[in-house]
């Protein structure tokens, strides 16, 4: 025991041992015995396995492998926007607003037919979204300060004025008495839809 220097001795009884002469074959007799279990061994004859049908003769096969091949063109595209999205954020958002601001004036007509009190929100709320987005302005400030935060964005004085006379009609109009709402809804429309191409053509331009 090395951790407190004792140690101790064991005795058995005595056993007689015997010695060969040993050989090659004999010393190696182990070694081919492993060897044998390694060894190919016979073929399966053709007749046990005449059900058996190769993989690539499947029609399951050519389906997936046309689909992996078919895909390609697709993941290339979509690793290619991501990279483009990645190395120009501004480009990609403003790419995504610009939708957004379409998709707005195709429903708006769709909205106002349905009811035009319903335009008055949408509306706002499709400016608001844009702004907050593209300018990052909080949607819960009042209208001088919002264009006050325009004005620091540089937006040219003739789509400023376009967008206090839109939202402060538009915000009028929500709590108006209904004959003034539905008169009004076409016109408000106009100037929504002019307000919504000039961010467009800025942008563009």
């Amino acid at each position: 025991n090395s951790k407190n220097g004792t140690y101790r001795v064991y005795e058995s009884k005595a056993q007689t041992l015997s010695v060969k002469a040993g050989s090659a074959a004999a010393s190696t007799s182990d070694l081919q015995k492993l060897y044998h279990k390694w060894t190919m061994q016979d073929l399966i004859p053709r007749q046990e396995y005449e059900s058996y049908v190769p993989t690539y003769s499947k029609p399951w096969y050519w389906l997936v492998l046309a689909l992996l091949f078919a895909s390609l063109p697709v993941s290339l595209v979509i690793a290619r926007r991501r990279k483009r999205q990645l190395l120009n954020p501004h480009i990609w958002l403003q790419r995504k607003l610009n939708q957004q601001l379409k998709a707005c004036l195709a429903q708006a007509k769709a909205v106002i037919a349905k009811s035009p009190a319903e335009f008055y929100p949408f509306a706002d709320a499709c400016i608001m979204d844009y702004l907050q987005q593209k300018h990052g302005i909080p949607a819960h400030l009042a209208l001088d300060d919002l264009l006050i935060r325009l004005e620091d964005e540089e937006m040219s004085p003739d789509l400023l004025q376009k967008i206090r006379s839109f939202l402060s009609a538009i915000r009028t109009a929500r709590f108006a008495p209904v004959e003034y709402r539905d008169s009004s809804a076409e016109a408000l429309l106009a100037d929504f839809n002019h307000i919504v191409s000039q961010l467009l053509d800025e942008e563009i331009k």
